[in-house]
């Protein structure tokens, strides 16, 4: 298949499981064969992202999880790195006086104050509660106590890892907790709803899957939390020993691949359903809404045969 240029983020395997083209579009973007503003909608609402952002350091740098080291070579790249160019300035004014030199050395040492959230997240999360800060962060905080009590202990009882980078020639991804022997990796999942029936979502099996083909752990769990209210939290568990779930390691595996290979191109199509509005397609509009008939005409038939006014009896309303 040749050299691979573009690879699927774990994050996004799952997704790509229910429409393939929406794979091809992303990598079609990242390879510079499409323009995004011809296929992609305008910048859609990121306040629930950002909210889960923000819930996920709370968590992680509550339980004083160990931050893994971030990669600082894109300081001496010649790519476009405005994005982060900023985001360093930030961390370095907020944290380190502005001194550079210092907030390099804590990037490479895992600093929690160099994972923390972009003050523009608080800022795109308190959307959601009215633009009242102190009320943002204090739901933040309560979803992440909550999530934060429900987080299982790691098995070899020493700090979890946090944010560590995995790769390799067909997948990358980054892991929300791992840990230090090596043999459990968890995803928290910040939301709304709580999944169905307190199953795992379809797209978070896959994900998961990636992360123990990326580590070779022997057990995965998934903590979603109520990221509005802090009402509720769900855990669900994968034994990657068992059969079944090794079958299915293995099937994502070959679909990653096939991600990474031409065939993408060549057998790609759009595949409509509920995914493409309940997770977020970018390509919604030029997609699903292009595609799809227009809504139809309903009849309710029994609301049409009941009466809409006053009841009449010798021409005088009664009742």
């Amino acid at each position: 298949m040749g050299t691979f240029r573009w690879r699927p983020r774990a994050s996004g395997v799952g997704q790509y499981l229910a429409c393939e083209w929406r794979a091809a579009n992303d990598r079609a973007i990242a390879e510079k064969r499409a323009d995004p503003a011809l296929l992609k909608d305008p910048e859609r609402d990121t306040c629930h992202m950002s909210l889960g952002t923000c819930i996920h350091f709370e968590t992680q740098d509550g339980l004083r999880c160990q931050f893994a080291s971030q990669d600082m070579l894109w300081l001496n790249s010649d790519e476009d790195e405005t994005e982060r160019e900023q985001d360093f300035a930030e961390i370095s004014d907020r944290f380190f006086g502005g001194d550079d030199d210092a907030c390099v050395k804590a990037h490479l040492a895992g600093d929690p104050r160099t994972h923390a959230p972009k003050l523009r997240e608080y800022e795109d999360a308190s959307l959601l509660f009215g633009k009242n800060m102190s009320e943002t962060r204090e739901r933040i905080r309560a979803s992440a106590k909550l999530a934060a009590q429900h987080v299982p202990a790691s098995p070899d009882g020493k700090p979890w890892i946090c944010e560590t980078a995995h790769e390799n020639e067909y997948v990358t991804g980054h892991s929300d907790f791992w840990s230090q022997d090596g043999t459990v990796l968890g995803d928290l999942k910040s939301t709304a709803k709580p999944p169905v029936h307190a199953y795992i979502k379809y797209e978070h099996y896959g994900q998961l899957a990636v992360y123990h083909n990326l580590t070779g752990c022997l057990r995965s769990w998934v903590l979603y939390v109520d990221s509005m209210r802090a009402a509720w939290t769900t855990l669900v568990w994968i034994d990657w020993t068992r059969p079944g779930p090794k079958r299915y390691a293995a099937h994502i595996a070959e679909v990653c691949r096939y991600l990474c290979s031409d065939q993408l191109y060549e057998r790609a199509i759009p595949r409509l359903g509920p995914h493409c509005k309940d997770t977020w397609c970018p390509y919604y509009g030029n997609c699903h809404q292009d595609q799809m008939p227009p809504r139809g005409i309903h009849i309710d038939a029994v609301a049409a045969t009941q009466a809409t006014g006053p009841l009449l009896w010798g021409g005088k309303a009664i009742g």
